[in-house]
């Protein structure tokens, strides 16, 4: 059966009631036997007849038209949906002074991003770059000023390379925040969309820093300055407005933030150049706190909205279901259509439930009966 004829054995369903005589003469509901011809999963655990004539063809040409119509099969299937996952780069400061002393932020911050990296990877494309990077590395003593270096590819499913990944990495000296963040903008500029839908995800960078900046942009391989650097905190407000304005918003955690008023004020105006509508960084200093700053973000960047490869015919025939639980169509907590129904939208707590539910989470599919009056 063609997709056509498909759909219109679908519209037809909606006039087959309980008091349908197809309905209760016995007759085994035909089953879906796979793909259809254009490769539209279809359910084989669902279909019935759809509609038909029992009397014989009279020569009218619309009783004609209904037995021919009697052949026609209802088989519920499965919309593919394409989801805007979000890609998320973790930008991580290494400098010396997240393990110095009696000072430990490197464990973690290490713990707290294998932790939430392992929870949604199958949610968002997490990428890992690391900085400073390893150039100009010279007998031991820290890097000078090298840009980061992207460690993990963005991706789905990552969390076990970021997590061993991490484990590799150590400690150097410097700060080069803003020479980095030019870096991660090139890198998340040059991420190309799944192949499916040709859907792109929105784009975020995550900087974990417990310092101000204190190499610029033009410092190369020079080794920064100590303290506070004006030049260097310009350029780095400055990658991040770049950032910002090709669309990539970028989030600040950081450390002691709270503790230090020049590092506080530093963070802080980082924080509103990245666009996410934060005033202020978000202060951490221990891995509970890493992890639940890591889902909050989590819980506004993973969007709600679904690209379907084709329109249903009529929203009161489909199932959505997030994870295994239904949710209702026009409800605040449920689902609902764009006017060319090819966007399928969650809302209220359907969209909040999305991020706490591991692999293919949304699944549409449209059925021989109705599935809610509308």
């Amino acid at each position: 059966m063609t997709k056509r004829g498909l759909l219109l054995a679908i519209l037809a369903a909606s006039s087959c009631g309980d008091n349908d005589p197809l309905h209760s003469d016995g007759v085994e509901p035909s089953r879906g036997t796979g793909l259809t011809d254009t490769g539209v999963a279809v359910s084989k655990d669902a279909g019935r007849p759809s509609t038909a004539s029992t009397s014989k063809p009279t020569g009218n040409a619309n009783a004609n038209a209904t037995s021919d119509a009697a052949e026609a099969v209802c088989e519920s299937f499965q919309i593919t949906s394409g989801h805007a996952v979000p890609e998320m780069l973790i930008v991580l400061d290494r400098s010396g002074s997240m393990k110095m002393g009696n000072v430990n932020r490197w464990d973690p911050s290490v713990a707290g991003i294998t932790a939430i990296t392992a929870q949604l990877d199958s949610s968002i494309r997490f990428g890992l770059m690391a900085f400073p990077g390893s150039g100009g590395m010279t007998n031991g003593r820290g890097a000078r000023c090298a840009a980061g270096e992207l460690e993990v590819p963005i991706d789905l499913n990552n969390g076990p390379i970021i997590a061993a990944k991490l484990q590799m990495l150590q400690l150097v000296e410097s700060t080069p925040t803003a020479p980095t963040l030019e870096a991660a903008r090139a890198v998340l500029n040059a991420v190309q969309a799944p192949s499916d839908f040709g859907v792109k995800g929105v784009p975020y960078v995550v900087l974990v820093t417990d310092g101000a900046p204190n190499c610029s942009v033009d410092d190369g391989a020079g080794r920064g300055t100590g303290g506070f650097d004006q030049t260097a905190f310009e350029d780095t407000v400055e990658a991040i407005e770049a950032l910002a304005k090709d669309g990539i918003k970028t989030y600040v955690l950081g450390y002691d933030a709270n503790q230090d008023a020049q590092l506080k004020m530093s963070l802080d105006a980082m924080a509103v150049a990245g666009a996410t509508g934060d005033t202020m960084a978000r202060a951490v200093d221990n891995e509970a706190a890493l992890v639940a700053a890591f889902q909050a973000i989590a819980g506004t960047a993973i969007s709600c909205d679904f690209k379907l490869d084709e329109a249903p015919p009529d929203p009161s025939y489909v199932l959505v279901k997030v994870g295994n639980q239904p949710v209702r169509y026009n409800d605040p907590d449920g689902w609902r259509l764009s006017a060319d129904k090819r966007t399928l939208t969650l809302q209220g707590k359907a969209c909040t439930d999305l991020s706490r539910v591991e692999g293919t989470a949304v699944s549409v599919q449209v059925q021989c009966t109705i599935v809610q009056a509308i």
